[in-house]
């Protein structure tokens, strides 16, 4: 058992070696050999199964989050198997070993808006936060590459937070931290959006409060004081699909009255039929039916609602939004997802000068 013991830890030093020797290699790298930057400065080393296509793609994600290099090399290979959340990490003494699943690279046609470099992402991100434990690389994550802190201080409550609850008549009581389960959920899903549309300057803070937050919501969009609020009971106990539904809904408000220009929403108020009417109860009727609608809100509410829970279904639901409006779901697709997913907005539009 000895001996077997130590051929073992002879052959785990000959490839830990031939990981640490990338960093120290006396030979000019090769800039444009995803595979050779990879491990020379994130310690990830691809095996064979990987093409240089692949490792392109993997190496662009890494420089987008931009993760500390790590202390221990990690290992990575392309499998056919299926995995929980596209990939297994398995902790060897000085060693990762990382195994992701191949439909990683399949774009899935039932998510339309979901390329496989995305679930690529996703599958990083696993990694880079050790499975979702790492919670100040999780956070660094959330406001880097989206704008968002989740971890607010009393100071930002006293000066933010509180007034926009004064001027409305209310006064919150408890305000609770968000789990990091949650946070990889938010990851997943403000990923979904276009790149343009991942980081905007008027939201700046999601929130967790454990009380009622008025009207039976399960979260409402602050949007002209910069913030999300969560019922902390919907986080805990709602299915990870409908939190998904929950933030892409009230991320789409701030995108209704922030970005999205003025034409586009002309066309999407006819798009549905909308026109103002001061005897309702929320100022706008439509004259269409309820069928065409992806959800009773949609349809009793007014355009902004419509446009939100529209979009949270294109992201979430597809298939419950193309059954019942193909039109909407095709708008979305051309109009939002298709326009911003290859387009540059300028800070100067973004903040809506």
């Amino acid at each position: 058992m000895k001996k077997t013991k130590n051929i073992s830890l002879i052959l785990f030093a000959i490839v830990a070696l031939q990981i640490g020797c990338l960093s120290s290699l006396q030979f000019e790298p090769r800039n444009d050999d995803p595979k050779f930057l990879l491990g020379q400065d994130y310690f990830v080393r691809l095996d064979s199964t990987w093409t240089t296509e692949q490792a392109q793609k993997l190496l662009k994600i890494f420089k987008s989050i931009s993760p500390d290099k790590s202390e221990q090399p990690s290992v990575w290979k392309i499998s056919n198997e299926d995995f929980k959340s596209d990939i297994k990490i398995q902790a060897q003494i000085g060693l990762r070993s990382v195994t992701i699943s191949s439909d990683v690279f399949v774009v899935d046609g039932s998510q339309s808006a979901t390329s496989s470099d995305k679930r690529l992402f996703k599958t990083a991100v696993q990694f880079i936060t050790e499975n979702g434990t790492n919670r100040p690389v999780i956070k660094r994550i959330l406001h880097e590459r989206y704008g968002i802190t989740v971890d607010v201080s009393s100071d930002v409550r006293q000066h933010v937070m509180l007034p926009a609850y004064a001027a409305h008549k209310r006064t919150p009581k408890a305000f609770s931290a968000i789990d990091n389960e949650d946070l990889m959920i938010f990851i997943a899903i403000l990923e979904d959006f276009p790149q343009a549309l991942h980081k905007m300057p008027q939201l700046k803070y999601v929130i967790s409060r454990d009380e009622d937050l008025g009207d039976g919501a399960a979260a409402k969009a602050w949007t002209g004081n910069g913030f999300i609020e969560f019922k902390k009971s919907v986080l805990d106990n709602a299915p990870i699909s409908e939190i998904r539904k929950i933030l892409a809904h009230e991320k789409s408000h701030f995108l209704w009255t922030h970005l999205l220009p003025i034409q586009l929403k002309e066309d999407w108020i006819a798009l549905g039929g909308w026109y103002e009417d001061k005897g309702s109860e929320h100022g706008w009727s439509t004259n269409k039916k309820r069928a065409e609608f992806v959800t009773d809100y949609a349809f009793e509410k007014n355009p902004n609602e419509d446009m939100a829970d529209s979009l949270a279904y294109y992201l979430v639901y597809p298939e419950k939004l193309r059954a019942c409006n193909m039109d909407k779901y095709n708008f979305i697709h051309e109009r939002i997802m298709h326009t911003y997913g290859n387009r540059y907005i300028s800070p100067d539009m973004l903040s809506g000068r």
